[in-house]
């Protein structure tokens, strides 16, 4: 046996095996074989109310990868959404929405428990990064619940549908088209 060690990526290496005894040396074939590229980091991509690690964030916080980016209430036009505060109203046990979860929290304009705010549309976004990616084989899904409807999903500025409405059941999702290389935008 032989190991060869760490192995570089998009590389050919050559081996051959040659024979030797007492009446001489018997040169073998030689060999080849290419190793693939490198993968790419993982894409950056957060559930709502989570640290860099994944790890649910404290209630009232800035969520650090999601902001709003549209805002009907003046009083609250965004950049920061803030994580809701657990098992207050309206959050499950004592209220209607679906309970924050130890994968996610619900997302809002407000830092305060209180749920007035000026109807209308709120849009938030997160970007994330597919440089070193092929953009064509990209796939995104998961899955969302909202207070009262997601009118469409966007992704870079495109609407991609999957709308749904309702607070109280999670919606799947699956985006498999209009990711572009670099920077990405995903709306809802």
């Amino acid at each position: 046996t032989f190991d060869p060690g760490t192995l570089n990526g998009s590389t050919t290496y050559y081996w051959r095996i040659d024979e030797v005894n007492a009446y001489g040396t018997t040169t073998g074939t030689v060999w080849s074989f290419a190793t693939a590229a490198p993968a790419p980091n993982p894409i950056d991509i957060y559930a709502t109310g989570v640290d860099n690690n994944g790890n649910v964030i404290a209630d009232s916080t800035v969520d650090p990868h999601w902001q709003v980016t549209q805002s009907a209430d003046a009083s609250y036009p965004g950049p920061n959404a803030y994580t809701a505060v657990s098992g207050a109203y309206p959050m499950s046990p004592s209220g209607p929405w679906l309970a924050n979860t130890s994968t996610s929290k619900w997302i809002k304009v407000r830092s305060d428990t209180s749920t007035e705010l000026a109807p209308g549309t709120y849009v938030y976004t997160q970007t994330f990064d597919l440089t070193g990616f092929d953009p064509t084989t990209a796939q995104l899904s998961g899955q969302f619940a909202c207070d009262d409807e997601v009118d469409h999903i966007e992704l870079n500025g495109v609407d991609m549908g999957q709308g749904a409405s309702g607070f109280d059941s999670w919606h799947s999702f699956s985006l498999t088209s209009g990711f572009i290389a670099g920077q990405n935008t995903l709306s809802f």
